[in-house]
């Protein structure tokens, strides 16, 4: 008796004993999953990010060491990929102390930000350069670690007072983060730095790059201060990097194919159709043409000329004015714009005519009596422009433009449409 009601709380403790084991071994490996998730998340982007994956791919988070002990935070630059190897720039002192090399250098790429890849110098820089500058390889795993896009080396040339910068780096050692933009004080094409005003830039933002306001490398990072910071234009760290033989033999950072920032001057032509159907008139058709100046990536000055036929009138006019660049950045844009300028209208008017027999068919005849003067006037609209391609602006837009006009002649329409292209000097 006793023997049978010992079997079944056998039986009852073996199953209760292969569930829990059961239980935790699956507890453990939903730990286990969760623990391993940042590996494989995209967990390197700050939550508040404004710049694009593609730029931030090019900045390599590193960490270097004396022995074993943890030595510095710093940044990097990929500037180069040949055959699965990764060139990166980055700040000599980052990799050095006290003049002597460290001993171990981890690099972390943004695609895979919590496994430390090694990296080793690889390039030696002529000391006659002047320049606080070292080159790194790295060999990392998996075609998904390089970088998207090389196409973002910014033009230094069109950095000037005031232009907006963006620093990126790693300080204390969280890295990929951006701030509110800095200006730059002092740069240009003859100048050996890139100085700028921040209150941002801090330790281990050393060897990051220094991106313009389309996130393309403009400089790379080296004395750091605040209110004041420096960095090497990136054309210098290129040319110390990579001589012209180095350049066709591997995949190093180059100006897109597209200007992300357009072209300052830009020559335009469009034809033009009105909501007042008429004849061209003389010999030249309806069209807009102006030569626009992008004083900065918002605001621009444009001056040209606009001729217009609609029924039973011509104007022709000198025209200057402004214009906004919505978004600023980018390479679709909307261009609201005013203007404002003299002409020369023409127009006539019916002031009475006849009737005709054609074939018994009474026909209407006209009595046009032509008036003319000089005006002042404005138009105003809207542009919609895209870089397409190298030097190659689509334009499609819509205004109304409004001159004097001398007594009787016909009014001026109420929309003007046109389309047409713009060529980028």
């Amino acid at each position: 008796m006793s023997r049978e009601r010992r079997r079944p709380d056998l039986v009852t403790a073996v199953i209760g004993l292969v569930l829990g084991l059961s239980a935790g071994t699956g507890l453990r490996a939903v730990v286990a999953a969760q623990t391993r998730a940042p590996a494989t998340a995209p967990t390197c982007r700050p939550t508040s990010g404004v710049a694009p994956d593609e730029a931030l791919q090019l900045v390599v988070k590193l960490k270097s060491y004396v022995g074993k002990a943890f030595f510095q935070d710093g940044s990097g630059i990929i500037i180069g990929d040949r055959g699965g190897t990764l060139y990166v720039a980055t700040a000599a002192h980052v990799v050095s102390d006290a003049g002597q090399p460290v001993d171990s250098i981890r690099a972390y790429l943004y695609t895979d930000c919590v496994r430390p890849i090694r990296a080793t110098p690889c390039l030696a820089i002529d000391p006659k350069r002047d320049l606080d500058l070292a080159v790194l390889c790295v060999r990392p795993e998996g075609a998904g670690a390089q970088p998207r896009s090389l196409s973002r080396l910014g033009n230094v040339r069109r950095l000037g007072p005031r232009t907006p910068v963006y620093p990126v780096g790693c300080p204390g050692g969280e890295c990929w983060g951006v701030g509110q933009p800095d200006k730059v004080l002092v740069a240009g094409p003859n100048q050996p730095r890139i100085l700028f005003t921040t209150f941002f830039v801090a330790p281990g933002h050393s060897g990051g790059p220094l991106f313009n306001e389309w996130w393309e490398v403009v400089g790379m990072l080296t004395k750091l201060g605040q209110p004041l910071s420096e960095a090497i234009p990136i054309d210098s760290v290129l040319n110390a990097a990579c001589d012209p033989t180095c350049r066709t033999q591997e995949q190093t950072l180059q100006s897109p194919f597209v200007p992300r920032g357009g072209y300052r001057l830009t020559l335009g032509l469009n034809g033009l159709f009105s909501s007042a159907a008429g004849e061209p008139g003389g010999r030249f058709p309806p069209e807009r043409v102006n030569l626009m100046y992008r004083i900065n990536p918002l605001l621009e000055l444009h001056a040209g000329s606009v001729r217009l036929t609609p029924l039973n009138l011509s104007v022709t006019g000198a025209m200057v004015g402004v214009g906004l660049n919505i978004p600023s950045k980018g390479r679709v844009w909307l261009n609201p714009f005013f203007e404002g300028g003299f002409g020369h209208v023409e127009g006539r008017f019916d002031a009475g005519g006849h009737y005709e027999d054609h074939n018994g068919t009474n026909v209407y005849v006209p009595l046009w009596r032509q008036v003319k003067d000089d005006a002042l006037g404005y138009g105003t609209g809207v542009s919609l422009m895209a870089l397409v391609a190298p030097r190659t602006i689509v334009e499609v837009m819509v205004g109304h433009w409004s001159f004097n006009r001398p007594p009787n002649a016909p009014g001026m329409p109420d929309l003007v449409w046109g389309a047409g292209l713009r060529l980028g000097m």
